[in-house]
Formats: C-alpha cells, sequence, structure tokens
C-alpha cells in the first residue's frame, strides 16, 4: 500500500516535468515568422491604428 501511494505522488510529479520537442529555435537578428501585412502600406496601418484608437478611447 506504501508503494502505490509513493507511486501516485511520483508519476505526476515526474510528468509535470516534461517538456514537448516544439521548441522553435531563432538566428539572431534574422526574423523569420509570417510576413508583417502592415509594413507594406502605410496608409493601411494608420487607418487599423485609428480605428482602434477611436474604439478604445471614445469613452473619454
Amino acid at each position: 500500500m506504501r508503494w502505490v501511494c509513493l507511486l501516485l505522488l511520483i508519476v505526476p510529479v515526474l510528468s509535470g516535468c516534461y517538456e514537448g520537442s516544439d521548441v522553435t529555435l531563432h538566428e539572431a537578428h534574422k526574423y523569420k515568422g509570417k510576413d508583417d501585412r502592415h509594413v507594406g502600406d502605410p496608409g493601411y496601418r494608420r487607418e487599423q491604428l485609428k480605428l482602434r484608437f477611436e474604439t478604445v478611447q471614445s469613452d473619454r
């Protein structure tokens, strides 16, 4: 009985320490993510920021 209790305590502790292998390593100073759609059109970015500002700041 004592070994069963010890096993029931150890298994969750060890399984909580597991780290998956889905870690992505990147090189320094090189962006490898998705393309930023805001960079190409400054007008689009300006409109999006204006809309966001008006939505949040409308109560002030």
